[in-house]
């Protein structure tokens, strides 16, 4: 069991002292783990009767779990959490017999409940009325079939499943579930992979619902929260810059104002797919964060751009030098592009020269390259700044 750390030290006088005990062990930060023994002496001398706030871990047991189940204990709670516990699933079903009427959030975190348990969770009368977080807890598919068809999770406005492998028929499931079209925030972080085959899933989920599918360093996410068209982030954080394929065929289902890809490592195929996967889409930004994309993958850019015709081309932290600064200024594709952002590539002062001095850059409106102005002279900066006419230039 866990309880608050400050209440430790008070126990002894809490045993003693009834009266004090439903403010006494809850509204506290810090926490402390007790043994079992200790958990049955509060449980018996009724301090735990009132408490809100309760965290149940380590080596309860069965038969703890079944006298707290039973106790009076439980009926003002309002957020449980069970954390590593070490009693066998089957165990965990006098848990969901709880009778806590209030009860708003339960979170279950590294416990071996499984899809059967969560049958039994759902069979159960533990049933939160806000916020169900089960994490690390060995769910496949079939656990979030069984929570999408559970209609007493009606009310639930978060659900987490971060750290299980519930796969795309899961997600979809819970996306398609009338019982869940409450959701507000969805947590589905899959156990490896960069989750982009869930694409379909993540632009089927309603506008109001927030949907996190990162995993770790790696992230996906479809930002609504503007007025207007989506913006899809796409983000590998892990430093390897190892190579991820464009998932299937197919286009976008919608209309997107912005793609932004961070630590994310292209391959001709990705290229290929994601051309396929834009076709239609026009106006849409374009980011290319930290991609380490050289000389040669410009040609590759050039040719999204030509077919997006991006308003703005972000292509911060890369590799690009001066051969790849000649590739954009003579393309016809750069004429739609109003910002052109190539701060951290090692592009030098005859590389900027190139873009200011292109017949292509007619609607270039702002040129950033702050880690090029650390390099220049007064009068170099001077010849730059007056070669971009018309441009906010920023070095």
């Amino acid at each position: 069991m866990i309880v608050p750390n400050a209440a430790k030290e008070r126990f002894a006088r809490l045993l003693g002292d009834q009266s004090k005990k439903r403010q006494e062990v809850h509204h506290h930060q810090q926490y402390t783990a007790l043994t079992p023994a200790t958990f049955r002496t509060l449980l018996d001398s009724g301090i735990l009767n009132g408490v809100q706030f309760l965290t149940l871990g380590g080596e309860v047991d069965a038969d703890d779990l079944r006298r707290f189940a039973e106790s009076s204990a439980p009926r003002q709670l309002r957020s449980l959490t069970l954390y590593r516990l070490e009693t066998d699933p089957a165990s965990l079903r006098f848990s969901w017999r709880l009778s806590a009427n209030n009860l708003k959030e339960l979170e279950i975190d590294t416990v071996a409940l499984g899809d059967a348990g969560v049958a039994d969770l759902c069979a159960g009368t533990l049933i939160p009325r806000d916020a169900l977080a089960i994490r690390n807890a060995g769910l496949t598919s079939a656990a979030a079939v069984t929570l999408a068809g559970c209609d007493r999770l009606e009310r639930l406005t978060r659900l987490d499943l971060n750290g299980n492998r519930i796969g795309v028929d899961g997600l979809a499931a819970i996306l398609a579930s009338p019982s869940l079209d409450g959701l507000e925030q969805l947590n589905a972080a899959g156990a490896d992979g960069l989750p982009l085959a869930i694409l379909s899933a993540l632009f089927a989920a309603p506008p109001r619902l927030e949907l996190n599918l990162s995993n770790g360093l790696r992230i996906l996410r479809l930002d609504r929260s503007s007025r207007g068209p989506a913006k899809l982030f796409v983000s590998d954080d892990r430093y390897d810059h190892r190579p991820l394929n464009w998932p299937g065929e197919g286009v976008c289902p919608e209309p997107l104002a912005g793609l932004s890809f961070e630590q994310f490592g292209f391959t001709p195929t990705t290229w290929k797919r994601l051309r396929a996967w834009l076709s239609g889409q026009t106006r849409a930004s374009l980011t290319f964060t930290s991609c380490e994309l050289r000389n040669d993958d410009v040609a590759e850019v050039l040719k999204l751009v030509e077919q997006t015709a991006p308003t703005e081309l972000d292509l911060f932290h890369n590799a690009i030098g001066v051969n790849g600064c000649k590739a954009l200024a003579n393309s016809p594709a750069l004429a739609t592009v109003r910002l052109l952002d190539l701060t951290g590539n090692p592009i030098r002062l005859s590389g900027a020269m190139a873009i200011a001095e292109s017949e292509n850059r007619g609607k270039l409106k702002t040129f950033r390259a702050a880690s090029l102005g650390r390099t220049l002279s007064v009068a170099e900066r001077k010849k730059l700044t007056a070669a971009f006419k018309g441009v906010k230039v920023y070095l």
